[in-house]
Formats: structure tokens, C-alpha cells, sequence
């Protein structure tokens, strides 16, 4: 008997292994072709995931019988200080929750596995062998135990171990070493029973009614629940122990509901017969002789319930046409009825097959139905603390953040989900008259559908519970922010992997450099909604006005949706549009567009460092103000050089497609063969012009004071002094390469001179808006604009400068020369306002720039020899 055993259990690893790789196949859903792939790649792919997988289980398993411990020592705490009636109540009832836990974590690990065995699918080819039917039975409850078999002796042995190991006591482990047997057993079996109503419910031939598919979701939303309310259950549960003593030890009818509960077979039956071992002396003799009775009928109950679960694998282990033979039979008699087959546009039948499939794919309904669970979570928690009886802007705007803080992960879990759904089939699809356009509309509908459903669901609780409707209120004008994220996260996931010569496609075709790629794409949703804050808390601060507030974030989040969605119809363009359509060049194409872009990605990528400096918290405190000044020189200056020299040429193929190094620098007016002595002193003269006008400007209008520590002091926390000789390389350098370097050969392709002057000028100006976040620090929102507004018109004699030589170079000197040595000429104490302007605005911008075009007009020839 016991050789036959172990031959049933070592023919059993080739079905468990077919059941493991069939339940595998079902929860990965649209992944299935890339875990073939792995398979065939690996052959010890499926059996290192196997005991990976039993590793893990078992454990966790091993850790649940801690929970009995805490409730052995309240036992000894309370022996001679309260009735030992209620102490042995009181533990029971721990001890039936041990028992919940353990049963509901076997569920959770042994559902799929065992629907998948329950289908019976992975024995249709035992029975090509010489295999008896009584056999071929046996060996399918042996192959159900060996897909659990280690989570099963780690639910039996750690039991009685960890009660050895906390009690020292052998009476009491032996017992729990009784009783733990037939308890996973019991819970075995009734897996058996849930995987196959399970496998009836996802899996089954004949489940393609609404009916089902409603059964099938919900079966689906309950097990996701389940799995993630279970560590907060555990949780709750260790909490709870000692609240349970104290609650139920001083409650006066323990006694008679002890001798009640006691006689229930499962699972208070061998929860007081184990009790009663804690101090078996002292316990009534009724309290014994129901507790045995009810320990007695859970063995009975778990005799039957095994008989019943071995029978309930004949037809599981039964051959196919049995199976169909025994559908065949319990189905009604089909009436004959007429099908009307209806078409629909191609968008709306694309999402209902997504939504269809989603209900047969559990993978796909996870990440459809993930986006909504986690906010409620998430946002749930993190508010516990807030007073909603007479929320002030600070908690409003809390709620706010967390709410939109959804949008830095939901888009990523949409567009990883319902994206690689193609991925299945993608063969036959290819072969079909799909219109990409269709299949992306589809794709970004149904997902901004679910995100505004996320979006709006717990500020909409949250208002009705507590009434804070201004709550509601922000976040419903924040509904176009949230789509931008998530077009944008959309556009840049087929931009990055479906970019083909001709067209896009939702499909990864380009898989090279993932890792890289996925970083990437997180990294500027972080980047935008690290912006998006300071910019909504600035303002937020400044007015205390949430009304002002939202039109504000109405407004930015609609445009950023209009300029997204225009880009999402650039990239799938209609079809009468596709003969003449390539893929790629955008921003070349539209270079207005690809300026504004450009000056976007500039302004995101300087705050990369600030989350790159966090790493060097631990050595902050031993570093001086001058070392701390260069190591933040030094990120600043490492990431814009990544920014220009690799991400805007070679990334992005501006302003020219296809150049190398070389000729990148050569089309951005750092090349070889120019004039580089006379455009450096082109750069020095101008800056001279500057100096003597804004000094001239500085006498004329105010009081102006010459100070040379501003330039060559020590540097502090309010003046850099000769640290600006460092730091102004930043803007001098890249500031240029963007607004000169790239844009302005880019919108040559486009623009006249004069227009290529007002755009690149203005584009200039307005990135100075970024210094609004100086606000925080106590600066003014005034100054701020009147930097735009004078950084615009030097802007125009920049850009009429480089047009002119065809060359950065006097652009970065004058510019390096302004930010640095030109702090010693604005060093002017003013009045009134009127002075401030006049000197701002003409001084600091018209005059400057009239004088450098005219003196660069006349020392350069019209084709900038």
C-alpha cells in the first residue's frame, strides 16, 4: 500500500506539472504567447516556478501559528484571575480564527491551481495509457495534493512545532499535532469543492450567456477582494487578541455559550478540545464532554467531507467524452431560435471585446479593476487624520494630492494591461483590414473611462459621507489633468515600443532597451506631477482661494488634453491620410510645437537632480556650503548635458533626423569652420553694450551702488559671489543650445526670420515662468513677470544674433557674461514702481536689444561671414 502510494505520487508530478502550466496559462491571459516563450527557452523554467511558488506559500503558513501564542500567554496572564470558563472561551474563539486564516490563505494560494485540475483537461491523456480508471481516480487526488503538498505540511507541521516552541508543553502539541491533520485535511477538501464550482465558472463550455459572465466577474472581484483584504484581516486579528480577552473574559455568559459552541463540528469543535489542554485540570467536566463530542463530529464531518471530495473527482479525472456526455445529459434540450447579427463601428466593437475578454481573462480584469480598488485604499488611509467637520485649504488640498497622485500609477497599470491584450492573436489580427487608428481610439476611450471612473469614485464618497462638496468640486475640474497623464503615459508607450516606418501600432514591436524605456516614461509622469504640485500649492498659497484654484487646473488640465489629444491624431492619422503618412518627425514638422515642447522638457528635466540629491542626504550634514553649492553644480550641469548632448539629438532627432555627434554640433552653430575668434568678441561687445545701458539705466532711475563683493565675495546662503562664475554656465550653456541651438534651426524649417525671432524670443521669456516658485521662498509674483517680459526682448537679439553669425558661441558668452558679470551692473536701489518699470523693461530689455541687433547687423555680413 504504501510503495503504491509513493508510485501515485511520483506519477503524479508530470499531471501537476500540466495543471501548474494550465493554471499558469490562464492567469497570465494576454500574456500567454510570452510564457510559452520562456518555457521553451527554459527547461527548468516550469519546475523552478513550481517550487518557487510552493517556497513562498508554505512560508507564510509557517508564520500563522504565531497568532495562538499571543493568546497562550493572555491565557497564562488571566489563570486564577478570571473563570476558567470564559479564559477557554475566549482562546477558542483564537483559535477558530487561526483556523479561518489558515483555510482562507489555502484559498487564496491553491484557487487557481486547483480550478484549473477541476476542469480535467490535464488527464485526457492518462487515459491513452494502460492506467486503470480506480487508478487514474487516486492519482488525480494524489496530483491535487502535490500541487500544495509543501504549503500542506507546513500548515500540519508548523502548528504543533510553533506551540512546542512557545509552551514547552508535550501534552499540548501532541494533541495539536492530532488535530492539525485532520484540520488541513478538512480544509483540503472543501478547496476541492470551491475549485470546482470555480472551474464550472471560468472555464466551463457552456458559460456564454450575460448570466455567466456576471457570475464570472463577480467571482472574479471577490477573490481580488479577498486577496487583498486578508493582510489587513491578519493584521486586525494580532491587534485584536488582547481587546478579545478583555472583551470576552468579563462577559458573564461565556459558560453557557462555551457548551454550545463547543458541540459545533467546525471549527470550535477541536478549538475548545484544544483549549481544554491548557489547564485540563481545572476544567468543569461538562465543558470536557462536549468538547469531545464536537471534536468527535468534526472528525466525522471531515471523514465525509473527504469521501465526498474523492467522489467528486470522477468526473474530473472521467475521459473528455465522458465529461461531454454528462454536460450533454444535464443540459436542456436547445430550442432552435433565430440569430440577428447587427454591426457596430469599429471603436465601440473594439472596446466591447475588450470588456468581453476581460471577463474570461482574469489578468485583464485585475488591471481593469485594480485602478479603482487601490484609490479607495490608498486614499482612505492616508485621510484618517483629517477633520472633515471644517476642512481648511491645507486638507482640501491634501486630498487633492492624493487623489491626483493616482495618475502617476494608474496609467502605467491601464496601458501595461489592456495594451499587450493584442499581443494574443496578434498574428490574426495582422492579417485582418484593422485600422490602427480604431484600435488605439478604442484602447485610450475605454481607458480614460475607467481613470475618470478611479478619479471621481472616493472624492464622490468622500462628499457624501462627510458633505465637503468643495472637495468634489476641485477634483471634478482636475478631471482634464488626469487625462492628460493618461494620454500622455498612452502616446509615449506607442511612441517607445509600436513606432513602425509607416504607421503606429498598440503593439510592442520595438522591444528593445524596455527596462530603459518603461524608466523613462515613469519618470516624466513624475516629473509632470512634481511641477504640477509646487505650481497648484503656489498658487494655492498665495490666493486662499480653492474656487480660483480649480478654474486654474480646469483650464491648464484642458489644454494639456487638446495639445495631446492634436498629437494623438498626428500619430494616427485618418485613413484618406495614411498614403502619405511616416511615422516619426513630429516635432520637426511642427516646430512651433516642438519648441514649446523642447522648453517644457528643459524646465522637467531640472528637477531630475533634486530627486538624484536625495541619495546623498547621509553625507549632507558633513559637507560644507561651498561643497554642497558644487555637488548641486554638478547634477544641474550632468543632467542638461545628458538632456542636450544625447536625449534632444539622438532621442528626440532635433533639429536634423539621422546626424551624428558631429553634425548635431555642427547644425547647432558649434561647428568647426566658423569665425570663432571674431564671435567671441561679437559676444564680449554685446555684453558691453548691455552693461553700459543697464548702468546707464541704473544712474538715470535709481541709486545705483557698485559693490565687487557681488561678484567676488565669499559665497553664502544670500550671495553666491564668485560661485556666479559657476553656476551661470548653466544658463549660459544650455539655455542656449535650446533656444538658439535647436529651436531656431527647427523652425527654420517653417518660419521667416522674423517670426523665427518672435517665437524663440517669447518661448524664452515664458520658460522664465518657472521662477514663480520663487514665491515659496518669500519672492515676488511681480518681478517674475517683468523677467518674462525683458527676457523676451533680449530673447529677440539672441535669436537675431545666431541667425546672423550662424553661431552659438557669441550667443553663450553674451548670455554667460549677463547672468554672472552683469550682476554687477543691476545692482540699483529704486523708489517707485515707475522707475522699476521704465528700468526693467527698457533699460533691462527694449534698449539692450535694439542696440545688440543693430551693432551685429553691422559688424556681420546677410549670409553671417
Amino acid at each position: 500500500m504504501e510503495s503504491e502510494l509513493l508510485d501515485l505520487y511520483h506519477k503524479a508530478k508530470y499531471v501537476n506539472r500540466e495543471v501548474f502550466v494550465e493554471a499558469q496559462l490562464q492567469s497570465a491571459g494576454s500574456n500567454q504567447a510570452r510564457l510559452l516563450e520562456r518555457m521553451e527557452k527554459s527547461k527548468n523554467f516550469m519546475r523552478n516556478n513550481v517550487i518557487a511558488t510552493k517556497v513562498v506559500y508554505a512560508f507564510v503558513l509557517c508564520f500563522m501559528p504565531i497568532l495562538l501564542l499571543i493568546g497562550y500567554f493572555e491565557v497564562i496572564q488571566s489563570l486564577g484571575s478570571a473563570p476558567i470558563e470564559a479564559i477557554i472561551f475566549t482562546e477558542s474563539i483564537i483559535f477558530s480564527i487561526f483556523f479561518g486564516l489558515n483555510f482562507s490563505y489555502l484559498i487564496l494560494f491553491g484557487m487557481l491551481n486547483t480550478s484549473s485540475f477541476m476542469s480535467g483537461e490535464s488527464f485526457d491523456w492518462l487515459h491513452t495509457l494502460p492506467i486503470s480508471e480506480k487508478k487514474v481516480k487516486k492519482l488525480g487526488f494524489m496530483t491535487l495534493f502535490r500541487s500544495l503538498d509543501l504549503p500542506l505540511i507546513a500548515m500540519i507541521v508548523a502548528f504543533p512545532v510553533v506551540i512546542f516552541i512557545g509552551t514547552q508543553d508535550i501534552l499540548l502539541t501532541v494533541i495539536t499535532a492530532i488535530i492539525s491533520v485532520p484540520n488541513v485535511l478538512l480544509s483540503f477538501c472543501i478547496l476541492i469543492f470551491i475549485g470546482e464550482k470555480l472551474s464550472r465558472i471560468l472555464y466551463g463550455k457552456q458559460k456564454a450567456t450575460k448570466k455567466a459572465s456576471i457570475l464570472r466577474m463577480a467571482t472574479m472581484v471577490g477573490y481580488i477582494l479577498m486577496a487583498m483584504s486578508l493582510g489587513f484581516i491578519i493584521q486586525l486579528a494580532f491587534q485584536a487578541v488582547g481587546i478579545l480577552f478583555d472583551l470576552l473574559i468579563t462577559y458573564k455568559y461565556t459558560s453557557i455559550l462555551g457548551f454550545v459552541f463547543s458541540l459545533i463540528p467546525y471549527p470550535f469543535g477541536p478549538s475548545f478540545f484544544i483549549s481544554n489542554f491548557l489547564a485540563p485540570t481545572q476544567i468543569p467536566p461538562l465543558l470536557w464532554v462536549t468538547s469531545s463530542i464536537g471534536f468527535i463530529l468534526f472528525l466525522i464531518l471531515t471523514w465525509l467531507v473527504y469521501q465526498k471530495a474523492v467522489n467528486s473527482l470522477d468526473l474530473v479525472t472521467a475521459s473528455e467524452k465522458m465529461r461531454e456526455k454528462v454536460e450533454e445529459t444535464s443540459v436542456k434540450e436547445k430550442e432552435i431560435v433565430e440569430v440577428e447579427i447587427t454591426t457596430k463601428r469599429p471603436i465601440i466593437a473594439y472596446m466591447r471585446k475588450d470588456l468581453t475578454t476581460a471577463t474570461r481573462d482574469f489578468q485583464t480584469f485585475m488591471f481593469m479593476i485594480f485602478p479603482i480598488i487601490l484609490p479607495l485604499i490608498m486614499v482612505f488611509s492616508a485621510s484618517a487624520g483629517i477633520e472633515f467637520g471644517n476642512p481648511e485649504t491645507l486638507d482640501i488640498l491634501i486630498i487633492w494630492l492624493f487623489v491626483l497622485m493616482t495618475c502617476t500609477y494608474i496609467p502605467a497599470m491601464l496601458v501595461s494591461g489592456l495594451l499587450n491584450m493584442e499581443e494574443t492573436g496578434s498574428a490574426i489580427l495582422s492579417s485582418l483590414p484593422i485600422l490602427p487608428r480604431d484600435q488605439a481610439k478604442a484602447k485610450l476611450l475605454l481607458m480614460l473611462s475607467i481613470q475618470t471612473f478611479s478619479f471621481l469614485i472616493t472624492p464622490l464618497i468622500f462628499s457624501l459621507i462627510f458633505g465637503v462638496w468643495i472637495v468634489f468640486v476641485l477634483i471634478v475640474s482636475s478631471i482634464p489633468l488626469a487625462w492628460t497623464f493618461m494620454i500622455l503615459f498612452f502616446e509615449l508607450k506607442i511612441r517607445f515600443f509600436g513606432q513602425m516606418k509607416y504607421k503606429y501600432v498598440i503593439e510592442e514591436i520595438n522591444r528593445n532597451y524596455k527596462i530603459l524605456k518603461w524608466v523613462i516614461m515613469l519618470a516624466i509622469e513624475l516629473g509632470l506631477f512634481v511641477l504640477l504640485l509646487i505650481t497648484v500649492f503656489n498658487i494655492a498659497f498665495i490666493t486662499l482661494n480653492i474656487p480660483l484654484v480649480s478654474i486654474i487646473l480646469l483650464g491648464v488640465g484642458t489644454t494639456g488634453t487638446l495639445i495631446l489629444w492634436y498629437a494623438f491624431n498626428r500619430m494616427f492619422p485618418k485613413p484618406e491620410e495614411m498614403k502619405r503618412y511616416k511615422t516619426g518627425g513630429a516635432l520637426r514638422h511642427t516646430p512651433a510645437v516642438g519648441a514649446i515642447v523642447l522648453a517644457i522638457t528643459y524646465i522637467g528635466f531640472q528637477f531630475i537632480p533634486g530627486f538624484l540629491e536625495l541619495l546623498l542626504i547621509p553625507i549632507l550634514p558633513y559637507l560644507s556650503l561651498i561643497g554642497l553649492y558644487f555637488i548641486d553644480f554638478l547634477f544641474v550641469f550632468g543632467t542638461l548635458a545628458f538632456l542636450w548632448l544625447y536625449v534632444v539629438p539622438f532621442g528626440f532627432k532635433l533639429p536634423n533626423k539621422d546626424r551624428n555627434f558631429g553634425e548635431y554640433l555642427q547644425d547647432i552653430g558649434l561647428g568647426k569652420n566658423q569665425p570663432i575668434l571674431k564671435n567671441i568678441a561679437i559676444g564680449l561687445a554685446s555684453f558691453g553694450i548691455f552693461a553700459i545701458v543697464v548702468w546707464l539705466g541704473g544712474i538715470l532711475l535709481g541709486t545705483y551702488i557698485f559693490d565687487p563683493n557681488i561678484l567676488f565675495g565669499t559665497p553664502t546662503i544670500t550671495n553666491l559671489g564668485w560661485f556666479l562664475f559657476v553656476i551661470m554656465l548653466i544658463p549660459g550653456i544650455w539655455e542656449e543650445f535650446s533656444f538658439r541651438g535647436v529651436i531656431i534651426p527647427n523652425l527654420k524649417r517653417k518660419y521667416s526670420q522674423t517670426q523665427i525671432i518672435l517665437i524663440s524670443g517669447l518661448v524664452f521669456g515664458f520658460t522664465h515662468a518657472i521662477n514663480f516658485l520663487n514665491i515659496l521662498v518669500g519672492g515676488n509674483p511681480v518681478f517674475v513677470l517683468y523677467q518674462i517680459i525683458y527676457a523676451s526682448l533680449l530673447g529677440f537679439g539672441f535669436g537675431y544674433m545666431f541667425l546672423r553669425t550662424k553661431s552659438l558661441i557669441p550667443c553663450i558668452i553674451l548670455h554667460y557674461l549677463v547672468d554672472s558679470v552683469g550682476q554687477l551692473f543691476l545692482n540699483t536701489l529704486f523708489t517707485d514702481w515707475i522707475s522699476i518699470s521704465i528700468y526693467l523693461i527698457g533699460f533691462l530689455g527694449i534698449i539692450p536689444a535694439i542696440l545688440i541687433i543693430l551693432f551685429v547687423k553691422l559688424v556681420t555680413k546677410e549670409n553671417g561671414r
